[in-house]
């Protein structure tokens, strides 16, 4: 995949306003994403389950901590234990800066975890250091 290609995003955030603020921070990052967003883990579940039947692949998982129906370490937990998504690189996107937070993260899978930025210049800096991993097979 080169820069000029659309990468595959998987968002599951339950907050809305959350979850346009990451549609519009992509937009201002600069990066090409196709963003799929899940608000519960349960819909996370089903959209992920579909995607692997129908060979879907998304480059790269954000993953909130703090759903309304599940934990997000549980979530993670899951999409580690399917053949088809547990080489899908997953960044965890949290409020909660606790250490035992990021290390059960790091522990379940996670390659990454990011404490969401109070700026909205941030969070586009923040999004626009995802590049490495949308496009780590740019020189293919």
């Amino acid at each position: 995949m080169s820069k000029e290609d659309t990468a595959d995003v998987f968002l599951v955030e339950d907050n809305p306003g959350d979850v346009q603020l990451t549609r519009i921070a992509f937009e201002e990052s600069g990066l090409r994403v196709r963003l799929t967003v899940a608000r519960t883990a349960a819909e996370a579940r089903s959209i992920l389950t579909r995607a692997q039947t129908q060979r879907r692949r998304y480059d790269l998982i954000l993953l909130d901590l703090n759903l309304t129906d599940a934990s997000g370490h549980d979530l993670l937990a899951w999409c580690k234990r399917q053949p088809r998504l547990a080489d899908v690189p997953v960044v965890v996107v949290s409020t909660s800066d606790y250490y035992r937070d990021r290390q059960r993260a790091a522990e379940l899978g996670s390659i990454g975890y990011i404490v969401k930025p109070n700026s909205f210049m941030d969070f586009v800096d923040m999004l626009a250091g995802l590049e490495p991993l949308l496009f780590q097979q740019s020189s293919g």
